[in-house]
């Protein structure tokens, strides 16, 4: 589903809507409701129209929301480019309800990812050839097309081994990250494709008219998950 939006405020409340019905269905069959997210400014308008909706909704159950992250640098948890900082600083320190579940970070980076990756297998359904199935992934793209910790052209997009937790020790950004791969990002039950400002939107346009195969969220379309595509220049 392709939904335009206006202004940042309206792409929040789009997405903010989507997540707040897709969890009412979860919790209702499973109890709990996974979601895993992005980092970026992308979401921060989104994070802004969850906690209007926490104050206003006394119904919905955020204990049974278990969040987790589908990418992250590897810095310490309060350090500004972290991403769990970023959900805390702009939801987390005012709804508490929710279960956070971010990247580890110590002196090993290899050790982390594995250490996630084991408590992803604890909390998550596992699917078909033994891939996590989130309830939904909220997943932004960057100016290079990149999803998640997901470069153009890098070896962790092409992986095709066990791993569901990747590490990235040569990113064309500073610090080295953890990722989720490529099939765990496609193996949601559902998806939001949050597009914000107007190069992101082009290289959608890029994407759907055949212009370029190469951006890595061209890999996000070959699969038939049911997806929400948010759109917004702003």
């Amino acid at each position: 589903m392709k939904i335009n939006t206006s202004s940042s405020k309206e792409f929040g409340e789009k997405a903010s809507s989507v997540i707040i019905e897709c969890a009412e269905a979860r919790i209702s069959e499973s109890g709990k409701f996974n979601l895993a997210i992005c980092g970026g400014r992308m979401p921060i308008p989104i994070f802004n129209s969850l906690k209007d909706k926490y104050k206003n909704d006394d119904d919905l159950d955020w204990t049974k929301f278990n969040i987790f992250w589908i990418d992250d640098r590897f810095v310490p948890h309060d350090h500004g480019d972290s991403n769990y900082k970023l959900f805390i600083d702009h939801f987390a320190q005012d709804v508490k309800d929710v279960n956070c579940f971010p990247i580890p970070y110590s002196d090993n980076i290899e050790e982390c990812a594995a250490s996630y990756e084991k408590i992803i297998f604890e909390k998550v359904d596992i699917g078909a050839n033994n891939i996590p199935c989130f309830d939904l992934v909220l997943i932004g793209v960057g100016d290079d097309g990149h999803i998640a910790s997901l470069f153009p052209n890098s070896k962790e997009l092409q992986y095709k081994g066990d791993k569901r937790v990747l590490t990235v020790l040569d990113p064309p950004f500073p610090h080295k990250r953890i990722t989720f791969s490529l099939d765990v990002l496609n193996a949601a039950k559902e998806r939001i494709i949050g597009l914000k400002g107007a190069r992101k939107i082009e290289i959608f346009n890029e994407i759907n008219s055949n212009v370029n195969n190469s951006y890595p969220m061209k890999f996000l379309f070959d699969k038939n998950s049911k997806d929400y595509l948010i759109l917004c220049m702003d």
